[in-house]
């Protein structure tokens, strides 16, 4: 069992491969809480990925943690209590308000002819949720064609800078909406891509560990499991960038 009264935890990784045995060392910087079972999972570049899962009966919900092989050090021994750590101790779940929280109630309006519907190609983006104002009137939420492999503290001034048909004033998903989405099309990416690819758009990644920034960079998604989970700091996410807009008829 982990102590719970340090501020910090050590783990320690021994990998074998042909040049040998290496040891790592990641330090979680934050209090192991009584009574939450904790599931730390390691993601290496050359195709590994480490689980280490601890449960009981009658403990709370588990607490996941995400780390890559690039964010932690060779291990040295025990920790001193003097490493700082490379983590800002927020690895746990995402517990708070969802800060990315779609709140402007104005927004860019398109005159269209035809109405687009979910589930539609409308120009360069791909509709993925309407909802009828009036008979001629809808919000929706658009996806845009590109989408990025990148640090979650560089995610924020891509969105700002980003413009795809003159249209700026893009985000990422919010917790809520990443949640919708991922169950959407969690058993069926592949026919999502399939029908987007036709117009130009870049595929949705779902195999080999990829994640999805959600939550203003806080958070992360996948298509390959059930949870969000915090953004590390030093691990790369794919962004793709979504905006709500209004249509309006002729």
């Amino acid at each position: 069992m982990f102590p719970n009264e340090s501020s910090q935890t050590h783990l320690s990784i021994n990998l074998q491969s042909s040049q040998g045995n290496e040891a790592y060392g990641y330090t979680y910087q934050a209090t192991l809480k009584a009574g939450y079972p904790y599931h730390f999972t390691g993601n290496y570049k050359g195709g590994v990925t480490l689980d280490g899962e601890f449960q009981a009966e009658g403990w709370q919900p588990e607490i996941d943690c995400e780390f890559g092989f690039d964010e932690i050090l060779p291990d040295e021994g025990e920790d001193d209590g003097n490493d700082e750590g490379t983590n800002d101790g927020n690895s746990g779940n995402t517990g708070g308000e969802d800060s990315s929280g779609d709140n402007d109630t104005e927004y860019d309006t398109f005159i269209v002819s035809e109405m687009p519907g979910a589930d539609s190609i409308w120009g360069y983006f791909y509709v993925w949720q309407t909802t009828s104002i009036s008979s001629t009137e809808a919000e929706a939420i658009i996806i845009a064609p590109e989408q990025w492999y990148t640090l979650a503290a560089d995610a924020l001034d891509l969105l700002d800078t980003y413009s795809e048909d003159g249209i700026e004033g893009w985000r990422m998903f919010t917790t809520e909406e990443a949640t919708a989405f991922r169950n959407q099309f969690q058993g069926s990416v592949s026919e999502l891509n399939e029908f987007i690819s036709e117009y130009g758009l870049a595929f949705f990644k779902y195999s080999d560990g990829a994640r999805y920034l959600c939550n203003n960079a806080q958070s992360t998604f996948s298509f390959a499991n059930n949870r969000i989970i915090d953004a590390g700091r030093t691990v790369k996410y794919y962004l793709r960038p979504v905006k709500k807009v209004r249509f309006k008829l002729k």
